[in-house]
Parts: C-alpha cells; sequence; structure tokens
C-alpha cells in the first residue's frame, strides 16, 4: 500500500546481472524497479537537482549517477546507500561511465571537461581538457583503454590512457 508518488523520470539502467531497473528522475530521486512485479522496490533522495545518467560498476556491487547539481555518486545496488561523492566539475554533470579495464568513472560536464575518478578512493585522478563546449556525453570503448567524449559542437575527441592502479 504505497503512497503514489509523482515525479517525472529523466533516465533509465537496466541492470541484467541484477535483473533490476535504476532509474533518476527529474527531482533528483533514485529509484529501483522489479519489472517482473511492477514494483518500486526502493528510492532515496540521492541528488539535489536532475539525475543525468546511471552506469553500472562491474565487478563492484555499485553504480554510479551524475546530475546537474555538479556530482557523481557512488551507490550501493542493495541498500542504496551512498558510498561516495565526487566533487569537482562547476557546472552540471550530464553523462557519466566506467573503463572495466582501467576500473575508472569518467563524467562529463556541461564545464567543458571530462573528469575521470578511482571508484577504491575519493579522489579526482585527472582531468581531460581539450574541448571548447560543454561535454554531453562520455563513452569507453569496451576491451580497451580507450575513452570518447563528444561535445554539443559535434567534436569528438578520442582519449587514449595508459594508467596503474597501486593497491
Amino acid at each position: 500500500n504505497r503512497e503514489k508518488r509523482h515525479f517525472t523520470l529523466s533516465v533509465l539502467h537496466w541492470s541484467d546481472y541484477h535483473n533490476k531497473l535504476y532509474s533518476g528522475s527529474t527531482c533528483g530521486l533514485l529509484h529501483i524497479w522489479d519489472i517482473l512485479n511492477r514494483d518500486e522496490i526502493s528510492a532515496v533522495q540521492g541528488h539535489t537537482d536532475v539525475v543525468t545518467d546511471l552506469v553500472d560498476i562491474n565487478g563492484m556491487e555499485y553504480f554510479a549517477s551524475s546530475s546537474l547539481d555538479k556530482t557523481v555518486c557512488l551507490w550501493d545496488k542493495y541498500s542504496m546507500a551512498k558510498r561516495q561523492e565526487y566533487i569537482g566539475h562547476t557546472k552540471g554533470v550530464l553523462s557519466v561511465t566506467y573503463s572495466e579495464e582501467l576500473k575508472l568513472i569518467i563524467s562529463a560536464g556541461i564545464d567543458k571537461e571530462a573528469l575521470v575518478w578511482n571508484p577504491f578512493s575519493n579522489g579526482l585522478v585527472f582531468k581531460l581538457k581539450a574541448h571548447n563546449t560543454s561535454l554531453i556525453k562520455a563513452e569507453v570503448v569496451p576491451n580497451t583503454t580507450t575513452m570518447v567524449t563528444a561535445d554539443i559542437d559535434g567534436y569528438f575527441k578520442l582519449w587514449y590512457v595508459i594508467y596503474i592502479l597501486y593497491y
């Protein structure tokens, strides 16, 4: 007997591994949905502005979210607890992706920068700067250490990254 809440979804992400649908909304909420039972499993206030993107962090029980509130957050897939909040963008973040090969999170922002984060720590690894306009997307080429960023003018940049993590 859940109380009906009104919100507008802004992004969807299906997790094959967990067989669940994750979503973000325009009011900053993050949701987990059981599609088979057509039920919302959980919802948490994740951001203070629109959630713009979601990505699985494969190999960890986490997913990452980006938002117009200038942050990228790391979430536990089961408890929906916020594990980390990455602050570094000066304007909203439109895209977030994850490189399994490099074990890094990449976020693309309206501030014309792609920021690269280590999900095992709370620090910024490095900034990718080369665009003259706002970034709309960051992607990783599967099975490589190549990243791609795209801006609103239609330009994209390829980034060949060599990065070694020491534990």
